[in-house]
């Protein structure tokens, strides 16, 4: 939780961020902390808007929080978990609440041309990536079997749209198009159980390009699903 002054104001308000480490992340947990604490004493943006980090919790598999630091005390962090799956739906909704850009054939996917195996392609290299970068256990799974017949899954329903975002890199010195598609998408998952541990962990990992930003966020949303807390799932990174 940060807290920072209102703009023209002496009063103070209170802002959640939510953040996912990676398996072998947790070890830079401390620098994380130092982090957040000098972009507050530094400011951030243009304005240099100054803000002071009060506490971090660890949320468990299971949606518990606990206390990793307050009043400037660390304590120390749980054991990464990965989020338990439940039991597979025969349908899901897919909700995209950021951005999801996926490049195909040298250009960004848009509502007209977008398949099932472009995103799940996108979100087996995420995870694949991640699982050998940051844990122990690289994924070994038949990616070519997987693709294969993820080409032969159709959306049923599709509400999706071009979403244009712009943000400025102070790197680069220039603005950047991050623009990518927002909406909905209906799955038949009936025989498809391969998928669904993937699917399901991409509301965490997220897909396409720039998730390090936040785009490619999604929640999986299904009436015979178990009902999950908002503590157990992902926040949308646009609350």
């Amino acid at each position: 939780v940060l807290q920072m002054p209102i703009a023209d104001s002496v009063e103070q308000d209170h802002y959640p961020l939510r953040m996912v480490l990676f398996g072998h992340g947790q070890r830079f947990f401390p620098y994380l902390v130092h982090a957040l604490r000098k972009a507050g004493s530094d400011g951030l943006g243009g304005r240099r808007q100054v803000f002071t980090l009060q506490r971090i919790e660890q949320l468990a598999a299971d949606g518990v929080a606990s206390s990793v630091y307050h009043q400037g005390r660390l304590e120390e962090l749980q054991p990464a978990q990965s989020p338990p799956v439940p039991a597979m739906p025969e349908a899901i909704s897919m909700e995209f609440h950021t951005p999801l850009r996926i490049k195909h054939d040298g250009r960004n996917l848009t509502p007209e041309d977008f398949t099932f195996a472009a995103l799940f392609g996108s979100l087996l290299r995420r995870i694949s990536m991640l699982s050998y970068f940051h844990t122990d256990t690289p994924l070994t799974v038949d990616f070519s079997g997987l693709m294969r017949r993820a080409r032969e899954i159709s959306v049923e329903t599709e509400a999706l749209r071009w979403h244009d975002w712009k943000r400025y890199s102070s790197r680069q010195q220039t603005e950047m198009h991050m623009g990518g598609l927002l909406g909905s998408i209906r799955i038949d998952l009936r025989g498809r159980e391969d998928f669904w541990p993937y699917l399901w962990l991409g509301q965490w990992t997220h897909a396409g390009k720039a998730t390090s930003m936040g785009l490619g966020a999604y929640r999986i949303e299904t009436a015979s699903l178990p009902e999950q807390t908002d503590e157990g799932l992902p926040d949308s990174m646009e609350s």
